[in-house]
């Protein structure tokens, strides 16, 4: 199965797991999104260990010394789009103030090769954006990649 159909079989647009949920924490109503449990999956789905923890507990373990371990090495955006292209697997992930934000690099359309799209969870899901659909305009903090050589 490629990675494509794998993608296809989880679909975040629908499956309810990755799709926004309204909360209340201390009586306050709080909509609570899965970025964080998306990208997990979807890491290892393709060999790799993302923890299953907040995006903020992830970008964290992607700046660590266990991540590099692990197989996880920082790259800049031009290289996360030729390393997708290449079929390696790419995070997208930003620290938040309060909430962070991540996504899985896919590989750039033929029409736009110097766009980085991504598929990722959130207040609104997506199977294929741009990272500036995903993350917003202007993003909360910096986006950092990281590549990991998984398997297919």
């Amino acid at each position: 199965m490629t990675f494509s159909e794998v993608l296809d079989l989880m679909d975040v647009e629908h499956n309810w797991a990755f799709l926004p949920k309204t909360v209340v924490i201390d009586g306050v109503p709080r909509l609570q999104t899965f970025c964080n449990d998306y990208a997990s999956v979807v890491c290892a789905a393709k060999g790799a260990r993302l923890p299953p923890t907040s995006a903020n507990d992830q970008w964290n373990y992607l700046h660590s010394k266990q991540a590099m371990a692990d197989g996880w090495s920082q790259c800049s955006e031009a290289e996360a789009r030729a390393s997708a292209a290449d079929g390696l697997l790419v995070v997208a992930v930003m620290e938040g103030k309060k909430d962070g934000h991540i996504g899985v690099v896919l590989e750039s359309s033929p029409e736009s090769p110097d766009v980085t799209d991504v598929t990722s969870a959130g207040g609104r899901n997506h199977r294929r954006c741009t990272l500036d659909q995903s993350f917003g305009l202007p993003p909360e903090g910096p986006i950092h990649m990281f590549v990991h050589p998984g398997r297919d």
